[in-house]
């Protein structure tokens, strides 16, 4: 069922020209790097046969911090209101949890502020759209190695392909996904960062598929041997 469900979504995406066709998502990419510079880079990958025609670069910017700021800022003053409402009145405990929620307002709305005065930084994963759908295809075609390969490249950074680096660093090219799915707040962690929780989550869900398999098989077992555990407790009773 899951494999029709499958066969079915990648045949209406075959059918269906959207504006991922046309785009490629980099990972890793220094944030000082100029569009020019990658523009540049990518073209080295053009030949008589594929000409590469680049029509827009987009360059994220890490809004992660002043999102969470903003979020906590919100979540404090419902806490604030709830306190307040309606004049009542506070005893000593509730008046020092006020006074606590007032100065971390006050300490994330100066963060925010000082934010907004040394301006976003950029985000290390970008988007690089193409005049032709074959053409996004053609570069992240580029970049496709087999799983054995990637996973030797990143124990191993000497055997690593050099064509998939830029400024130095090892980046990450593939299919963007389509604008509604990406989650940009998302966006201003690193690629190391953005791993290591993916690890963590995956780490847990193996753990628990274990655990549950495991009381499964123990729970079958136990009632297989039902009846020695009842003839093993008259035996002991008698």
């Amino acid at each position: 069922m899951r494999y029709q469900f499958r066969k079915t979504e990648i045949a209406a995406d075959d059918a269906t020209v959207t504006p991922s066709d046309y785009t490629i998502e980099i990972e890793n990419i220094d944030p000082e790097a100029s569009n020019s510079e990658i523009k540049e880079w990518l073209m080295t990958f053009a030949t008589p046969e594929q000409p590469i025609e680049i029509e827009r670069v987009v360059r994220p910017y890490a809004i992660n911090k002043y999102i969470e700021a903003v979020n906590k800022i919100s979540n404090l003053k419902t806490q604030r209101n709830a306190l307040t409402a309606k004049g009542r009145q506070l005893n000593s405990e509730q008046q020092l949890k006020l006074e606590r929620i007032d100065t971390e307002i006050q300490t994330l709305e100066e963060n925010v502020n000082q934010l907004k005065k040394e301006g976003l930084k950029k985000a290390t994963l970008i988007f690089v759209t193409f005049r032709k759908a074959e053409q996004a295809s053609y570069i992240a075609s580029q970049f496709k190695r087999p799983l054995i390969a990637e996973v030797l490249g990143c124990l191993i950074e000497t055997i690593a392909n050099t064509s998939h680096t830029f400024r130095g660093s090892r980046v990450t090219v593939r299919r963007a996904p389509e604008p509604t799915d990406v989650l940009w707040p998302n966006l201003g962690y690193g690629k190391q960062e953005r791993q290591r929780t993916r690890i963590f989550t995956n780490s847990i869900t193996l753990f628990m598929i274990i655990l549950s398999f495991g009381l499964i098989i123990l729970i079958n077992w136990a009632q297989v041997n039902e009846n020695i555990f009842h003839s093993l407790l008259i035996y002991s009773l008698e």
